[in-house]
């Protein structure tokens, strides 16, 4: 089963979690696989996977219920997940170099999971939490507008 179903399906029956309004924010569009064949990621790659990655964590962090947060942590552990946002975590692949933060990432959740951590008050949010409430009108209030299936470009706007 595929990672984003896994969250969508887990959720459903909780009220619309962002994730599965836009499932590609959360689960994909934002890794440094997707360098275009060019033997690695580009700078502007790597800036647009951050304002995702953002993005997703700032939506999650508003949007969703604590005990949706923490169903969504348990999932992704029992699910072995190396990559994505859940429970307003991003995970960041498996490989090699990315395994110590992948490990440190599998903490926070463990946490989460546990109720021995809120994420909205985990340090690691606090500076996404603060520019969110800086804003007159939150970016993550609404997310991104559904995109065109033939259409290949993610939006470069979104921003936390």
């Amino acid at each position: 089963m595929h990672s984003n179903t896994i969250a969508t399906d887990t959720l459903s029956g909780t009220g619309a979690a962002p994730c599965s309004a836009d499932p590609d924010l959360f689960f994909g569009g934002h890794t440094e696989r997707e360098d275009g064949d060019m033997g690695g990621p580009t700078l502007e790659v790597m800036q647009r996977a951050a304002r995702l990655s953002e993005t997703a964590r700032t939506a999650c962090l508003l949007r969703c219920p604590l005990a949706q947060q923490r169903r969504c942590a348990k999932e992704a552990l029992n699910q072995e997940i190396a990559y994505g946002v859940w429970a307003g975590v991003q995970l960041p692949g498996d490989l090699a170099r990315k395994v110590p933060v992948l490990n440190a990432q599998r903490e926070i959740l463990r946490g989460i999971a546990e109720g021995k951590i809120d994420p909205r008050t985990h340090p690691s949010n606090a500076a996404l939490l603060r520019a969110a409430s800086d804003e007159t009108v939150p970016a993550v209030a609404q997310l991104r507008p559904t995109r065109n299936p033939s259409s290949q470009a993610l939006p470069t706007a979104a921003t936390a």
